[in-house]
């Protein structure tokens, strides 16, 4: 296996370079290309070195990950198309090497001079904490919540994190128009914080992200030492975190701190925490491994040309209808399901999904395409003067990272909700009239001058 673990290393050079070479730019820094990068070490990379050494500590006959078979020669393969994309990757991302543009990112003058608008941010409130309520009965209870997060399977769960998700924008709009920051602000912020880590992690991980794009491209430059930052809190939110909810499920009735500390005890070892977490929680490469065994077991696989992405639309369809045998919806929600050539994986990684749709091309194509949307974004980010596009394209820009992650329909839908959450943000304001958010103002200046 020397090759394939020479391949690996390779690639994880590659990556590790080019974000070493955008931390080390003086100003400037495309944080999308360097956050890019990391998750996908994160994700896959990672996942590929622990997979090959577990399969190559136990013979190489094979191993289940989650409800999915993966063999070793499959497994080698899966490295090798890693390794191709990482290098298309790499290669548009010199390509596209865009002229310094002649607008630094720094620390503007914030306007005090505008009062907020008070019925506003009451309206605000009593959203954020009408959707926090609901959601907190859904999943059992307060103490539920606390003590089991990440279970609630409640029907409409997603709907209700999208509507929630409305209290992050005042926060969002400030820093982008670079306005005076309120405690109400931050205190919206902080619930559809709270509220949404109780229920669904990654999407906590989305808004921070978004939190972080804003700040950097908006705000002031992120320095180098902040960024490290980054990390520390990503290891906080997924193993961390993981790990209590990981704790939690496995427990009943009331949950005490002894029983809690003699869990982590067990995970101390750093290699447990690893196998933990690539064994439990990811499938960025997984998910390509696993469809690769499948296909050299049935002697190819049926590409479906990424018809199955479509199936973002139907995610629109509240589940019941979605789901209802006398409804036609159920027929083209079943249809675009089935079309999808595999089903070993619990969330589709973008790998995976890559492959399924187009095959080897479909590799080469995801890793421009991480690299064209890195410069892409950084370029827009920079340049544009509207308030309101800053927003949206700010707000979507996050769905090139969980891509990595998960289904390219899941990315299409958060991406569509939050833009769906920008408009009602706008029709909000629009209501009250408020000299305050004046959001919507294709013009408006953000002293980008």
């Amino acid at each position: 296996m020397v090759f394939d673990y020479l391949c690996l290393y390779l690639h994880v050079l590659l990556l590790f370079f080019v974000i070493l070479r955008e931390c080390l730019r003086s100003s400037q820094r495309n944080l999308f290309v360097i956050l890019t990068a990391s998750v996908f070490l994160f994700l896959v990379s990672g996942q590929a070195w622990w997979m090959l050494s577990f399969l190559e500590e136990n013979g190489g006959g094979g191993m289940m990950h989650l409800y999915q078979y993966v063999s070793l020669p499959a497994a080698r393969l899966a490295n090798l198309y890693v390794g191709i994309a990482v290098v298309c990757f790499s290669i548009l991302y010199f390509i596209l090497g865009l002229k310094p543009i002649q607008k630094k990112i720094v620390r503007r003058h914030v306007n005090r001079s505008q009062s907020t608008n008070k019925l506003v941010y009451f309206s605000l409130f009593l959203w954020v904490i009408g959707i926090s309520i609901i959601l907190t009965i859904s999943a059992g209870g307060l103490i539920a919540s606390l003590s089991s997060p990440g279970t609630n399977y409640s029907h409409g769960v997603t709907m209700l994190l999208i509507l929630l998700s409305i209290g992050k924008l005042p926060l969002f709009y400030k820093i982008v128009s670079n306005s005076e920051i309120t405690k109400l602000d931050v205190v919206l912020f902080l619930v559809v914080l709270l509220f949404t880590l109780l229920n669904a992690r990654l999407n906590v991980a989305l808004i921070l992200l978004q939190l972080l794009i804003f700040i950097n491209y908006c705000k002031h430059e992120i320095s180098l030492r902040a960024l490290l930052f980054v990390p520390v809190i990503a290891i906080i939110l997924f193993i961390g975190f993981g790990l209590y909810r990981e704790f939690a499920s496995r427990e009943s009735g009331v949950i005490t701190l002894n029983e809690f500390i003699t869990f982590i005890v067990a995970f101390v070892d750093v290699s447990m925490v690893i196998n933990w977490f690539y064994a439990m929680n990811v499938e960025g490469f997984a998910g390509l491994a696993g469809v690769l065994t499948y296909a050299q077991s049935i002697g190819g696989l049926p590409f479906d040309f990424g018809v199955s992405n479509i199936s973002f639309i139907t995610q629109f369809i509240p589940g019941d209808l979605r789901t209802d045998p006398s409804s036609p919806l159920s027929e083209f929600s079943e249809f675009l399901r089935t079309i999808y050539p595999y089903e070993g994986s619990v969330v589709r990684p973008g790998m995976e999904i890559a492959y399924s749709n187009f095959g080897v091309f479909g590799i080469i194509l995801f890793g421009a395409l991480l690299a064209y949307l890195a410069k892409h974004f950084h370029h827009v980010m920079l340049s544009l003067k509207s308030s309101t596009l800053t927003l949206a394209i700010g707000l979507i820009s996050v769905q090139s990272f969980h891509s990595i992650r998960g289904p390219f329909s899941n990315a299409l839908f958060y991406g569509l909700s939050d833009l769906f959450m920008l408009l009602i943000f706008r029709v909000i304001f629009s209501l009250f009239k408020s000299s305050n958010f004046r959001v919507f103002n294709e013009r408006s200046q953000r002293g980008h001058q």
